[in-house]
């Protein structure tokens, strides 16, 4: 968690070479008869206030289809929850109920993750599709219904297998229920800010060719490389794309919730001619500290 002053535009760049095709080829569909990527609302990523509320049932309805996108201006298929990438926000607090009705409108089986929101007696809630439940089948649905219980911070939910790095993403934030430390940091806003990078190629074209013998353009092993990075679902490749923007007022102290939703590539997030300050990480409150910026792992 960071705060910083004044006004900016946030964007991200990744230096990566680009190794390999912009063939999506999904044996299920074609661009042509998609549906258009729907952009993600900007109260998305800033958050409602909610803190401090009494413990309550909160629901939100996904739906798991398959559009066609360009994220960083380069056209590709997609894999998004109410069409948009990132996801909804779930924002919740510390013991309140969630109920999130999930329909799968792909043509394969699907399974969500709400990660580190620790399932207490409702572990098929969570994990890979048969390990620990089934997937959701085409065309049908299932109520993800559960209490949180000590868990707080700043997280994210996502869908397993390969289908996240499809694009199937969004952030979890837990407000605690009880108040910060005295003399912890103060803010006047909390926004999100989730971090990824991207795939021009489809998943499951990616992993047939990583796990075959000859592997990815030939060298047996080698891990599939990302082709761009994105910053609220916004990037940049080859001149082309645009960037995530933030208006803030001047002289207010914001807390930015980074999320590294991404597959592979590490990030480093920064703002420029802005101090940060580190008060949280991996959903743990941490003593306070200045740092030019931050590099974030993968989750």
């Amino acid at each position: 968690m960071n705060r910083v002053r004044s006004q900016y535009v946030l964007g991200l760049g990744l230096g990566l070479k680009h190794h390999h095709s912009n063939d999506t080829g999904n044996a299920n569909a074609t661009a042509s008869n998609l549906p258009s990527l729907q952009p993600t609302p900007q109260d998305n990523f800033f958050l409602n206030g909610l803190a401090g509320q009494p413990p309550q049932t909160r629901s939100y309805d996904f739906v798991v289809s398959q559009v066609e996108g360009a994220p960083d201006g380069v056209s590709k298929l997609m894999l998004v929850v109410n069409g948009m990438y990132p996801g909804p926000t779930i924002e919740v607090n510390q013991g309140d109920h969630i109920v999130v009705n999930v329909t799968n409108m792909l043509e394969k089986p699907h399974r969500d993750s709400l990660a580190r929101s620790f399932q207490n007696q409702t572990i098929f809630y969570d994990g890979t599709a048969g390990i620990t439940e089934c997937g959701i089948p085409p065309g049908q649905s299932l109520v993800y219904n559960f209490t949180l219980g000590e868990f707080s911070g700043t997280t994210w939910w996502h869908a397993h297998s390969t289908q996240y790095t499809d694009c199937i993403t969004g952030a979890l934030v837990v407000h605690p229920a009880s108040p910060p430390p005295v003399a912890f940091p103060s803010w006047d806003g909390e926004l999100v800010v989730q971090l990824a990078d991207l795939y021009h190629t489809f998943s499951s074209v990616l992993l047939a060719s990583y796990l075959s013998p000859w592997g990815i353009n030939g060298t047996a092993g080698d891990e599939p490389v990302p082709d761009a990075g994105t910053l609220n679902g916004l990037g940049q490749w080859g001149g082309n794309g645009t960037y995530f923007n933030f208006t803030l007022e001047a002289n207010k102290t914001y807390r930015l919730r980074l999320v590294h939703t991404g597959s592979f590539a590490s990030v480093r997030f920064s703002v420029d001619y802005h101090t940060l300050t580190v008060i949280e990480a991996d959903s743990t409150l941490v003593q306070p500290y200045d740092v030019a910026g931050v590099t974030l792992a993968v989750a």
